[in-house]
């Protein structure tokens, strides 16, 4: 038997065998209950594909990080800090037209402090016991991007921010903002960014603005140097599968908390607040294109807690000035 034959055979008797495993049933229904040949499961399958492809094509990128952290474990006056961080961002573009694209990044992180010690640090005046401290962390970021030529274009960013202590009311927790900066690239050497951001603070809801500022430069194909704020990393790749970091700088959070007595007994609806200034160096691993595993050892030179009340005045604060480490875990899958 001919070998088209023979494969010919072989799926008329898988077609017979699959209405009789079933059982007996109308025709018209074992007409719609045959399993698809072959033929059409490929072409159904490259249909699939290429509608992937085209998807992908459309997007400018794509990044989901998934982090585990030890963000800090320190000393404040007899009683052991360590602030835990577990989050996830995604992060994907889309391009409008040959010189505008769309942006949006949503991410969200439980966080938590825990003291041990003698001189616990209660973060209360009223002395409620609140150990351990666990937070939220969400925020969405929207923003669009402008290309004028080559070299010059307009970023414009939104966001939302939700940082609070569970429980917290989410009307007292949620701050917005934005920036506007304009953009310079000169090839691939230097990127710069700068512009006006305005956003409302926690702790007092006052509106305020910042300076924008970000610049890469990149002096060797393996070789990137950038600074934002007041935040510094020299990044060199190491290899096609190895990237290597340096970094450090100053970073500063505040939370926050759920309703305490009002004062003079209590906070309020006050606000924790972390500022810490650190130095470490980062391995990054690319086992795929599109797989990346981040692991991070760094020290954290000194560290401050604080409390403020609803007048966001300071009544209690904690500082941490020995070295203490640091650790991080990242997976980043890209596209």
């Amino acid at each position: 038997m001919r070998p088209g034959m023979r494969r010919r055979t072989g799926w008329l008797a898988l077609a017979m065998t699959i209405p009789i495993g079933w059982g007996v049933a109308p025709a018209a229904a074992q007409e719609r209950d045959l399993a698809p040949t072959p033929e059409q499961v490929l072409d159904r399958n490259e249909a699939l594909d290429a509608l992937t492809d085209a998807l992908w094509t459309q997007l400018r990128r794509l990044r989901v990080d998934f982090e585990n952290r030890l963000v800090s474990s320190g000393e404040f006056d007899g009683a052991r800090a360590r602030w835990y961080r577990t989050g996830l961002t995604v992060e994907g573009g889309v391009p409008i037209s040959d010189r505008a694209s769309f942006i949006v990044s949503p991410s969200f992180a439980f966080e938590r402090l825990d003291f041990d010690g003698s001189d616990e640090f209660t973060i209360s005046q009223s002395g409620r016991a609140s150990n351990p401290n666990e937070f939220l962390d969400a925020s969405l970021r929207v923003g669009g991007g402008y290309r004028f030529d080559y070299g010059l274009g307009l970023e414009l960013v939104t966001s939302a921010n939700l940082r609070q202590e569970v429980g917290a009311a989410f009307t007292e927790s949620l701050r917005v903002g934005g920036s506007l900066a304009g953009v310079y690239r000169r090839g691939r050497w230097l990127r710069l960014r700068l512009g006006l951001g305005l956003g409302t603070d926690v702790a007092d809801g006052k509106l305020r603005f910042s300076p924008v500022y970000r610049i890469q430069i990149r002096p060797h194909e393996r070789l990137t140097l950038e600074s934002g704020g007041l935040n510094g990393a020299l990044v060199w790749e190491a290899s096609p599968l190895l990237e290597l970091t340096l970094a450090g700088g100053l970073d500063s959070a505040q939370y926050r908390l759920d309703r305490r007595k009002r004062p003079p007994t209590g906070l309020g609806s006050g606000t924790l607040q972390r500022r810490q200034g650190s130095v470490g160096v980062a391995a990054t691993f690319r086992f795929r294109d599109w797989l990346r595993l981040r692991g991070d050892l760094g020290v954290v030179l000194r560290e401050e807690l604080s409390v403020l009340d609803d007048d966001g005045e300071e009544v209690d604060v904690r500082e941490e000035n020995d070295p203490s480490v640091v650790l991080g875990l990242r997976i980043e899958l890209r596209q």
